[in-house]
């Protein structure tokens, strides 16, 4: 499991994830939770000069390979002066590339996986964030991501819960209740309308903007400690702020 935010104001972007991997065994009733580490890399920085960075969920690896590795040897043929549109289609290009060896054993039966590329290119006044999902082991085109607040991973409910006003599994209850769809729809959206908090202010200054990501983070990690669940979403929290004057990974 994961927890993965995106901020997105004027001065610049923050990425920030959790630091828990877990690893899948077979056991005595199937698939099931053999390790968990607390040292996944799941916020890397794909170029300094003119900032970029790369936000992870979902799979770790595929085929063996982890994310981290793949990330890093598609930052290795980056083009110095890449937007970051330029940036998310030479990873999907270069890890489409990598995952197409014959030789890698077959790819992990995993849940869906994405990758967030946020940053800076040469013209740009203002950060963008380009989005990339996958499936079956590749990677999707990408696609331009406008929100303010993104969070992504199967470990955010508790951000859904904060943000939205509702969990989940509010569409199952209301189901459970006799609502056909276009009811359970209009419901939703509704509660979507009336809870929703807007968190985030385009001129928030980045400092704030990166407490806040911390806080979503951290509020998962314990929303995931406490629930009646094997606690997936742990570790240390890894921020990156990216400026136009710069990138910062901090731990």
């Amino acid at each position: 499991m994961t927890a993965a935010v995106a901020i997105r104001v004027t001065e610049g972007i923050v990425l920030a994830a959790d630091g828990q991997t877990s690893m899948l065994g077979h056991g005595a009733r199937g698939m099931e939770l053999s390790n968990c580490y607390t040292g996944a890399c799941k916020v890397l920085p794909l170029r300094e000069q003119r900032p970029l960075a790369a936000l992870c969920w979902g799979a770790g690896s595929i085929g063996g390979i982890t994310f981290p590795t793949l990330l890093q040897a598609a930052a290795e043929g980056l083009d110095p002066d890449a937007t970051p549109q330029h940036a998310a289609d030479h990873v999907v290009r270069s890890c489409n590339s990598q995952l197409a060896d014959p030789h890698l054993p077959d790819h992990n039966a995993k849940p869906s996986f994405g990758v967030l590329v946020a940053g800076y290119g040469e013209e740009n006044l203002a950060p963008a964030t380009w989005l990339i999902r996958g499936e079956q082991g590749r990677m999707l085109p990408s696609q331009r991501l406008d929100e303010r607040l993104f969070w992504a991973g199967d470990g955010c409910e508790a951000i859904v819960r904060l943000v939205l006003g509702n969990g989940s599994s509010t569409n199952t209850a209301l189901e459970r209740a006799g609502l056909d769809d276009t009811s359970r729809e209009r419901c939703l959206r509704q509660l979507k309308d009336h809870g929703l908090q807007r968190l985030v202010h385009p001129e928030m200054p980045i400092a704030d903007a990166a407490n806040l990501a911390r806080f979503l983070i951290q509020t998962c990690i314990d929303y995931a400690r406490f629930a009646p669940s094997a606690a997936t979403v742990a570790g240390p929290v890894r921020l990156a702020c990216i400026q136009r004057s710069g990138l910062t990974i901090k731990a």
